[in-house]
């Protein structure tokens, strides 16, 4: 599984993508997985934060990945969200590309999204 932003896909072509974002760009026409997504209300007070203190703000992002593991990942099986995200995309998982706004070197969702599922294969192929 992979990861890029929206932006990107002016530039490459993406083969795979799917958005995990609340809301797309209006060009966006590809598959969506809003299961993934954060909720818009304490995104907003993320995000309402983040332009007084700085996306980059450790206090602020580790409350925001609190929030998305609370209220999001800890709800969700990750063995049943690969499966509805295969039935999505129909192809290897390892083909799909995991979609939101923010360049690789910010933080977002996402990256926990793919931490979150790279950890249970890693913890997985340990039990087999």
């Amino acid at each position: 599984m992979k990861t890029s932003y929206y932006a990107m896909m002016k530039y490459h072509k993406i083969e795979h993508p799917v958005s995990i974002a609340g809301k797309c760009p209006p060009w966006y026409t590809d598959k969506e997985f809003k299961t993934l997504a954060p909720k818009f209300d304490w995104w907003k007070e993320w995000e309402s934060k983040a332009k007084e203190v700085g996306k980059d703000n450790k206090e602020n992002n580790d409350w925001y990945t609190k929030m998305y593991h609370e209220t999001v990942l800890s709800n969700l099986s990750v063995k049943d969200t690969l499966i509805k995200l295969h039935n999505i995309v129909g192809c290897p998982l390892d083909e799909v590309t995991l979609l939101c706004y923010e360049s690789p070197e910010k933080f977002c969702h996402r990256h926990l999204a793919a931490s979150w599922i790279m950890e249970w294969y890693s913890n997985a192929s340990l039990e087999d």
